[in-house]
């Protein structure tokens, strides 16, 4: 078992975070699939990246974030005219869908040696990581400093071009 399987298989007790560009690509893909390759928050990924994590998603049954990715996802995946109404309802869907939102306050964060390397969405994803919840991320620094003291995450770049054997 690779070390990506085995934080997929953690992931399935503990749960998984996307991180906000992992999540965006998701929105913008579950709004309209032929706008991932466009949209300018997920045209670096292609429509197989797309299709490799809605694989991932669907296959992890605990969905975890904070309000702080939500925010920040919110803001970056927005679409205008007829798409904006299906992004809202696929965002509002998948909210509800998550088995958590994990809120850490300002306080908590800013006090986190994290806070002034990765800033205050990061932190709030680094202590919920130290919680035992697995991390997606695409963000290197992100995917470095969880692994340096001792969290789950696994590197989105890296499992660009598999096919990890998940269910469609």
């Amino acid at each position: 078992m690779t070390g990506i399987e085995r934080a997929l298989t953690v992931a399935q007790k503990n749960g998984l975070l996307l991180d906000t560009n992992l999540f965006v690509l998701y929105l913008v893909g579950q709004t309209e699939e032929g706008m991932v390759e466009k949209h300018k928050r997920t045209s670096r990924y292609t429509l197989d990246d797309y299709r490799l994590l809605l694989k991932i998603v669907h296959s992890q049954p605990r969905l975890v974030t904070t309000p702080h990715v939500l925010a920040e996802v919110s803001n970056l995946a927005a679409f205008q005219g007829k798409l904006q109404e299906r992004f809202h309802r696929l965002f509002e869907a998948h909210i509800q869908k998550c088995d958590s939102e994990r809120y850490f306050s300002g306080k908590e964060i800013c006090v986190s040696p994290a806070f002034r390397k990765l800033g205050v969405t990061d932190t709030g994803i680094v202590l919920l990581a130290t919680e035992g919840i697995v991390v997606m991320t695409d963000d290197l620094e992100l995917h470095v400093w969880l692994g340096r003291n001792g969290a789950a995450s696994i590197n989105f770049t890296h499992l660009q071009g598999w096919n990890l054997g998940l269910p469609s």
